[in-house]
């Protein structure tokens, strides 16, 4: 019996010590081939197009566009910044520091794994999950999926942070605790439901071994958290909330209509749509056979209401999920815990305002979290089956299904490798995807076939009447064309669309004046004064409205 506790407590040793050198090594051979990739997407509208040219006193506080993005988001956009101080233009270097953070955070899930009671073995599968699943490409390789790094990094540090002043409450812990939850807002707002997680620890696992499975009591659990550390979880509450009410309504909705927010404009549309993508996300968290870099699949995403079938069995799986968690955290509280992980994990992305990324892979970044204990409990369970061979069965499934998850994801990386590529392999999956034909045709312009591009892009705005960047950009090419009335039409429905984006009204402004329409173009000019008084097509545009205007006084 000393014999066999001997081997065991030495096996345990042995994987503490080689297990974080497995992950570094694991999730770098996964990630090495996305180092090489070129800036797509976003990344070109944080760098080239507005981070990175302005300073931060013309990064557009409060406003939902580029620059206002970048306010929104200052902890990320500032890392932006040291890259470009240290790389410049050069895209290997932000790779690098995204692969940097992922790292990081690959340890630090792996160690909070085994503080919450997972078994050292067990503990390294689900880290090994969380490392390189699929789904982790958008996040990694991606450079703007920054975003998600750094939320993770703070979820998970704070996690630990809260974990340390259970152990040993103090002030200064849980001072820094709620200073990182205001930094980590500050990275991304999706952070929020961070403190009513760690108060479901407290409800569901903290002091339970992992299997200790008896008739828990959480609402009782639950309070006796809040009245011992009532003033830990105030602060973390009041941290959290203010910040989820300016993302949610004031940065969203200042200056616009909150219909035109809504998927679809209208509210049964909005929520059946976001009903069918959060099921979406989860589908593709337990099964990533089917991946793509597709934010708008319009062929069955978008619902027309409450008239759509597919919604409503959305809604009704959404609805069993949380009755299921939610018993589960009276009788299988490891379970119930792992599945309240995910669901907040995705509660930020149900959508409250419209949003055209509906089901960017990059969001199931913390729901990996509890998708890896779920994984690790049911390995650990069968492992326990009345059978000889059960473990090592057990063992052999959960290695080969981590060296799948990491052949995916290795062969998924070289979807980023360039914007063409991105997009044309967002168009195998999804024939019909407004963005991919219309930022395709971008490339078929600068390819010299000025007509079929105009059509491709058409052709996108009657897929999505709603994508402002497609009508924007059939008002450019018409122009170009000399087709300037028709120009005109389109720049004017994608300022509609996305009023508080200052390069389509520069591009009106310009049709305006081209037409010798001074009035309405002056307007352009103002609003964009008043909101973005840096804009370097400004004293173009000035200078163009002179000369019309003295061109028209002289007649």
């Amino acid at each position: 019996m000393g014999s066999n506790k001997q081997k065991t407590d030495g096996a345990t040793t042995g994987v503490k010590k080689w297990a974080p050198w497995a992950l570094l090594a694991l999730t770098l051979l996964v990630f090495s081939n996305g180092l090489t990739g070129d800036f797509v997407f976003d990344d070109f509208v944080s760098f080239e197009d507005a981070w990175l040219q302005h300073s931060i006193t013309e990064w557009g506080w409060g406003k939902n566009e580029p620059l206002g993005q970048a306010s929104m988001r200052p902890l990320v956009t500032g890392s932006f910044y040291l890259d470009f101080a240290l790389f410049g233009q050069n895209p290997t270097g932000y790779h690098c520091f995204n692969l940097l953070l992922h790292l990081i955070n690959v340890l630090l899930a792996w160690r909070l794994f085994r503080r919450l009671g997972v078994p050292d073995a067990w503990s390294l599968f689900a880290a090994a999950i969380f490392a390189v699943h699929p789904v982790q490409t958008e996040s990694v390789v991606y450079v703007a999926g920054r975003r998600d790094l750094l939320q993770g990094l703070f979820y998970l540090g704070i996690f630990h942070l809260y974990l340390n002043w259970r152990e040993a409450p103090s002030w200064p812990r849980g001072l820094v605790c709620g200073l990182l939850v205001f930094l980590g807002m500050n990275a991304k707002a999706s952070l929020f439901p961070l403190p009513v997680v760690l108060l479901l620890y407290e409800a569901s696992i903290a002091g339970r071994g992992w299997w200790d499975e008896g008739r828990n009591a959480p609402l009782a659990r639950a309070m006796d958290a809040l009245k011992s550390r009532t003033k830990l979880f105030a602060g973390l509450f009041a941290l959290a909330t203010p910040f989820l009410i300016y993302r949610a309504f004031f940065v969203t909705h200042v200056g616009t209509s909150i219909q035109s927010k809504w998927i679809g404009g209208s509210l049964d549309t909005h929520l059946m749509s976001a009903a069918k993508a959060q099921i979406l996300l989860l589908w593709r968290l337990v099964f990533p056979l089917h991946l793509q870099a597709d934010y708008s699949p319009r062929h069955w995403l978008y619902s027309s209401g409450f008239d759509d079938p597919l919604g409503w069995a959305a809604l009704a799986i959404g609805a069993a999920y949380l009755i299921v968690m939610v018993r589960f955290l009276f009788t299988r509280p490891w379970i119930g815990f792992a599945m309240c992980v995910i669901a907040l994990g995705l509660f930020p992305t149900c959508q409250i305002v419209r949003h055209r990324e509906l089901t960017a892979e990059r969001y199931l970044y913390i729901p990996m979290i509890g998708w890896g204990i779920l994984a690790a409990r049911a390995g650990e369970w069968f492992s326990r089956r009345d059978r000889e061979d059960a473990a090592s069965i057990a063992g052999s499934a959960a290695a080969v299904l981590i060296v799948l998850y990491g052949a995916r994801a290795f062969v998924r990386n070289r979807v980023y490798d360039g914007p063409q590529k991105f997009w044309s392999a967002v168009l195998e999956g999804s024939p019909e995807c407004a963005r991919a034909i219309g930022n395709l045709a971008v490339f078929t312009w600068g390819d010299g076939d000025r007509e079929r591009a105009l059509a491709e892009t058409i052709r996108a705005t009657r897929l999505d009447p709603l994508n402002a960047g497609a009508f924007a950009n059939v008002g450019v090419m018409m122009g170009y064309l000399g087709r300037t009335e028709e120009a005109r039409e389109n720049l004017a429905r994608a300022v509609a669309l996305e009023p508080e984006f200052p390069s389509y009204r520069a591009d009106l402004a310009g049709a305006q004046l081209e037409l010798g329409e001074i009035g309405p173009a002056m307007e352009q000019i103002a609003w964009i004064e008043r909101n973005q008084p840096g804009n370097p097509r400004l004293p173009k545009l000035r200078k163009i409205a002179r000369q019309v205007l003295q061109a028209q006084q002289a007649k």
